[in-house]
């Protein structure tokens, strides 16, 4: 015997229709970038503060390379929202996140240049 759809059935349906999967979801992968581990002898102490530091001169120039991606989307993000009209106070922190990159970034820059 076969069950007869209800109004209710039809309205579970819809309503899962229109919640449906969203049309991007970020791949979900393990993170494959590992940093170097020290390899020398931990007695000593200057071998391991060079390491350190190394690794520190990576880290920021990582920063200052993603930053400049990010920058980048943010201000197209922000040109698209002064298009759609966007409150000016979403506008305003948008323009303060931009600028705080920004400044994060030439800092970076000018500790990496004086390291070289």
């Amino acid at each position: 015997m076969e069950k007869k759809p209800t109004r209710l059935d039809s309205k579970v349906e819809e309503v899962s229709a229109q919640h449906s999967a969203p049309e991007y979801l970020p791949p979900i992968v393990k993170n494959n970038t590992q940093t170097l581990r020290y390899q020398g002898d931990l007695d000593d102490h200057q071998a391991y503060l060079q390491h350190q530091g190394q690794q520190e001169q990576e880290l920021k120039r990582a920063y200052v390379s993603a930053a400049k991606d990010k920058v980048a989307e943010l201000k197209k993000l922000l040109a698209r929202g002064e298009r759609e009209g966007i409150n000016q106070e979403q506008l305003e922190f948008a323009r303060n996140k931009i600028n705080a990159l920004k400044q994060m970034q030439r800092q970076l820059e000018a500790e990496l240049a004086s390291n070289d």
